[in-house]
């Protein structure tokens, strides 16, 4: 009894330890099963007046079994100390344990001859404990292979929108080693070149690729239970579709920079050309702004296609130009307010571009729409990523009923390609939100 109540007190105290949990187990058998196994062969049937089932050599024997299984426990053996050997172990005493019994009820109480209880037992083995336990086998079986396949399925499609949405291969394989297998602790090591068990089965050691470090996991869902065979082709399946992905992605990158350059080489050597020798040849003033204007939108482009990161000083700069000289253009006066604070200090070319293209709309929108006078423009950069804010004075409109055009279709899109937050307040003047978060800022266009 007193074995009983430390074991549940160790137990308890072992419960997120998936090894601890094991060796209680481990010592628990050893330490109270081999002393029944004696009592219930030997010295039971001797009080109750029957011959024993057990000689006494082979009970002594079972008893320093029983030790050496405490001593193994107590060493912390390598074999002992995975759960699913212990459950093992317990599954296949309390069969015997049953039969036996079983068998003692039907020669001792029932005074069946040795015999006929052998057949009955033995038809019992074949026809009953057999395929009940393939049966329940299967059904287990079935359910941990959905589970893996389940677990398998959304891996999967947290793989494909990391890549898709252009977040670091080291970042993407982070979060789903964190998501998968939910470990304690999650260490990055240098040069790790073998995926396996460790530390028997307490850590999984996850092998560095061309993509991401090696990692050590420690104890898996939150350590509720130590890793398995199971896990490790798990990991392996994950780490090849990984290196695919990112591999596959990386390799339409390439064509899709070799396919830019050409574009924006094409863009600078003949549209680029054509623009400037209009600049210099025209004698109308308004030809040589317009083409000066569009040679100037044409750089941005080529900005955007060489896809190099653009400085957060630039982008406040050409915001604050373009909201004067379109504001000037379309008759409206044009505050802006800047506030850079150390954080962010590049973005994405392709962000520049489309954050002015959207202003150009914005402003274009109100020009056209609003009958205002006066736009807003606050721009604030931060370490939680960049914010804008424009408003003008004008009428307004109600943004569920008015007909969509091309640039409130444009603004939207953009917004999403950014996977930027847009929030708009329309009905009494005009104020539109543009936040787009720093973690949601992919450095490569989809």
């Amino acid at each position: 009894l007193l074995v009983l109540v430390n074991v549940a007190i160790q137990g308890f105290y072992n419960r997120r330890s998936p090894v601890g949990r094991a060796e209680v187990l481990w010592i628990a058998f050893a330490a109270v099963m081999t002393p029944v196994g004696f009592f219930a062969l030997y010295l039971v049937p001797l009080l109750l007046g029957y011959e024993a089932l057990a000689s006494r050599t082979w009970t002594t024997t079972l008893l320093v079994i029983g030790f050496l299984l405490l001593a193994a426990g107590v060493s912390r053996l390598k074999f002992l100390s995975l759960e699913r050997h212990v459950g093992a172990v317990y599954q296949w005493t309390l069969v015997a344990i049953g039969f036996i019994a079983l068998d003692a009820v039907l020669v001792y109480l029932l005074n069946i001859n040795l015999t006929t209880s052998t057949v009955i037992m033995a038809v019992l083995l074949l026809f009953v404990y057999l395929p009940l336990r393939q049966w329940l086998w299967g059904r287990l079986t079935r359910l941990r292979m959905k589970d893996y396949e389940g677990v398998f399925g959304e891996a999967a499609d947290a793989l494909v929108e990391g890549a898709l949405r252009g977040r670091s291969p080291e970042n993407v394989w982070r979060d789903l080693l964190n998501g998968v297998f939910r470990p304690l602790t999650l260490e990055q090591i240098q040069g790790g070149s073998e995926t396996g068990l460790a530390e028997r089965g307490q850590s999984l050691r996850v092998a560095a690729n061309e993509f991401a470090d090696g990692y050590l996991l420690q104890y898996a869902d939150q350590g509720s239970r130590i890793f398995t065979e199971d896990d490790v082709d798990l990991l392996n399946s994950l780490q090849r579709l990984f290196v695919r992905m990112f591999d596959y992605r990386d390799g339409v990158a390439r064509g899709q920079l070799l396919e830019r350059e050409r574009i924006r080489r094409d863009l600078h050597d003949q549209v680029g050309s054509k623009l400037l020798s209009l600049v210099y040849r025209s004698t109308d003033p308004e030809s040589q702004r317009l083409a000066s204007d569009t040679i100037h939108l044409l750089g941005e482009i080529m900005t955007a296609i060489k896809q190099e990161p653009v400085s957060v000083s630039q982008l406040a700069g050409e915001l604050r130009s373009i909201c004067v000289e379109s504001s000037r253009a379309a008759g409206l006066q044009c505050v802006v307010e800047d506030q850079l604070e150390e954080g962010i200090r590049e973005i994405p070319s392709f962000y520049y571009l489309n954050i002015l293209s959207m202003l150009r709309e914005l402003i274009n929108n109100t020009a056209k729409h609003a009958g205002a006078q006066n736009v807003r423009l606050r721009v604030l950069v931060d370490d939680r990523g960049i914010h804008l804010e424009y408003r003008d004075d004008g009428s307004g409109f109600d943004l569920e009923t008015v007909s969509r055009g091309n640039g409130l279709y444009n603004i939207q899109s953009r917004a999403e390609e950014m996977h930027a937050e847009l929030h708009w307040e329309t009905l009494a003047q005009t104020r539109v939100k543009l936040s787009i978060p720093l973690e949601n800022m992919a450095w490569s266009a989809t």
